[in-house]
């Protein structure tokens, strides 16, 4: 009797388990199957796996290592749609987040009117990024997908940014930049999208996700195997990984991106390339500087940069590529200490245009430096730089203004973002009041640090006008 009482007691258990098994397999083939992630055929491009497994090994190709990469589980109880898409990021313990790729589980969900499609990745990484932004408390972070995908339709590429803006409290500089930049046709500018972020369940502010530069068919659009180069200005800065070099005759320094691994015989056509550009230079002869520089994304990423007024401007971030046997300018990044949006001290010479005080930082030219200093030699820069300038006004003053192009662009990130700021210094709870050394001493307020930004921008442009009459 009571082996017959066992036996149906293991039975019944054993039937328990298995529909519970069975149960858990269907819901979790069901989830998968519903959630977007990466195409097919992009996975088989790249020969990828798919990302939705415990362990995985993924094969670095340009490396030549394989890596196994853990997974974290995304609680989806937490996503919500709101006014601003949502970045979600789970990994096992915030300190694990370092300047190493660690293991993390990301999803980002467009927000409340919008179509975009989602994304969802348990195998994908995250690192902190930056220089002077990574010794903050609110922190930059570089994220990496297993596999390309298409983030809220900006195109698809495996690595992407969170730019925390913390130096700048209007958080709206870097897109100002950049939108500007693809309004007046400057190549491979970073698209970009407000999001709000959270990490492990707590909600970290607002973020501009945008693309990362560097060399790839939806970004910058070179052939590094067709002798195409990505490089940036770079005075000082030693950072690992990277190549420098020095030029022929100018002796500037430069920091190579693209191509990542690149060979003595790459960096001697590259060093040998911007020889002939400042032998141009030097020689004054303007028909045979613009045989190897693009005039027009030379121009242009002038006026950008002089009117923004960024304040490493040839000293550091400042890029340029080779394409097709042709220099061009661009594209921009890293405008968070710009628009007179820097410490007075420390930036002395930004600040204090002869005598005036650190609130003339609106005064000056400050980007007719190194490549830029030997271009006011020629006639024809100056004279096209004028009228370009000209051209650009109504653009230039619907940053701060409405005209005839509508309402003014500040005004639009208000109403598009506005309440994701907020949340930023509310929710989020970071400081509107703290500078952070490099930035200038911030307004109380909200309202007034935008309203500095404004009125900044309108007596930038009207001092610039009044020096290319």
């Amino acid at each position: 009797m009571k082996k017959k009482i066992t036996i149906t007691v293991l039975f019944i258990v054993f039937i328990t388990f298995s529909t519970f098994l069975l149960f858990f397999l269907i819901s979790k083939n069901n989830k998968l199957e519903n959630t977007p992630q990466v195409d097919k055929e992009e996975t088989m491009d790249t020969n990828e796996d798919n990302a939705y497994v415990e362990e995985i090994v993924e094969t670095e190709e340009a490396e030549g290592i394989e890596e196994t990469v853990e997974t974290v589980e995304i609680i989806e109880s937490s996503y919500s749609v709101t006014d601003v898409p949502q970045v979600y990021i789970k990994v096992n313990s915030e300190d694990i987040i370092t300047n190493e790729y660690s293991p993390a589980s990301i999803s980002i969900i467009d927000s409340k009117h919008g179509n975009r499609e989602d994304i969802i990745d348990l195998s994908a990484k995250i690192k902190i990024r930056g220089n002077s932004t990574a010794e903050v408390a609110k922190k930059s972070y570089t994220v990496k997908f297993l596999s390309k995908v298409d983030v809220l339709g900006m195109g698809k590429a495996k690595k992407w940014v969170l730019n925390a803006n913390a130096f700048d409290k209007s958080l709206m500089r870097n897109k100002l930049v950049f939108d500007f930049a693809t309004t007046i046709g400057l190549e491979y500018a970073p698209e970009s999208i407000f999001a709000d972020v959270w990490l492990n369940d707590k909600f970290i502010g607002n973020y501009l996700l945008s693309e990362l530069i560097e060399a790839s068919t939806s970004r910058v659009n070179i052939d590094t195997d067709q002798g195409d180069f990505l490089f940036e200005r770079e005075q000082e800065r030693i950072s690992e990984g990277t190549t420098y070099f020095t030029t022929p005759i100018y002796q500037n320094r430069f920091g190579v991106t693209e191509p990542e691994d690149i060979t003595d015989e790459q960096l001697e056509v590259l060093s040998s390339f911007l020889g002939k550009v400042e032998m141009a230079m030097e020689a004054g002869d303007w028909e045979f500087f613009t045989s190897y520089v693009d005039e027009k994304s030379y121009i242009d990423y002038y006026i950008l940069s002089e009117l923004f007024k960024e304040v490493d401007f040839n000293y550091s971030s400042t890029r340029f590529y080779i394409k097709n046997d042709k220099l061009y300018a661009g594209p921009p990044w890293d405008f968070d200490l710009s628009s007179g949006n820097a410490d007075a001290d420390f930036y002395y010479d930004y600040n204090y245009h002869e005598g005036f005080g650190p609130d003339s930082s609106y005064l000056g030219l400050w980007c007719n430096t190194n490549f830029y200093s030997y271009c006011y030699e020629f006639p024809q820069f100056t004279e096209t730089l004028r009228v370009r300038y000209k051209e650009l006004q109504e653009v230039i003053k619907n940053l701060y203004e409405d005209n005839s192009l509508g309402i003014n662009q500040i005004d639009v990130l208000l109403a598009m973002y506005g309440k994701s700021f907020d949340r930023n210094y509310t929710t989020a709870g970071w400081t509107l009041t703290q500078d952070f050394i490099l930035e200038r001493i911030p307004e109380s307020t909200y309202e007034q640090n935008v309203e500095y930004l404004r009125e900044w921008l309108k007596k930038r442009n009207e001092f610039l006008l009044d020096s290319y009459e």
